[in-house]
């Protein structure tokens, strides 16, 4: 799957407000993607996003995840796109296009691809 960072597969999602809660529709769907991990042996490696932003990301920005392992902190931010260059990064979290996944935010790794903890800001 190849990554494409671009804030289109932010900004046209529903503000947290807009959302609305869990429905029972919303369970119904939840058991068979369930179902579907199972049959794939994935619920280890998938689970499920309320999809929604908080905030609009510029044309140039792209959600990054900094970990810092000691103080237990997760920060997910905008970074800018040109940032991002030379670097490696692994998505996270996806949405469906209808046909296709593109990611919505994305985590440091180093070349091979494996995050050890604490990343140095982009």
């Amino acid at each position: 799957m190849e990554t494409v960072y671009t804030p289109k597969n932010w900004n046209d999602l529903p503000s947290i407000n807009e959302v609305g809660p869990f429905t029972v529709q919303d369970e119904q769907c939840m058991n068979e993607i369930r179902d579907v991990l199972i049959r794939h042996n994935r619920t280890m490696r998938f689970g499920v996003a309320l999809l929604h932003q908080h905030f609009a990301l510029s044309t140039d920005e792209v959600l990054i995840e900094d970990c810092d392992t000691i103080s237990r902190t997760l920060t997910t931010r905008p970074v800018e796109q040109k940032e991002l260059r030379g670097k490696h990064y692994r998505p996270t979290v996806w949405r469906f296009d209808g046909q296709n996944a593109h990611g919505c935010s994305y985590c440091p790794t180093d070349e091979e691809g494996n995050h050890n903890g604490y990343k140095d800001p982009c």
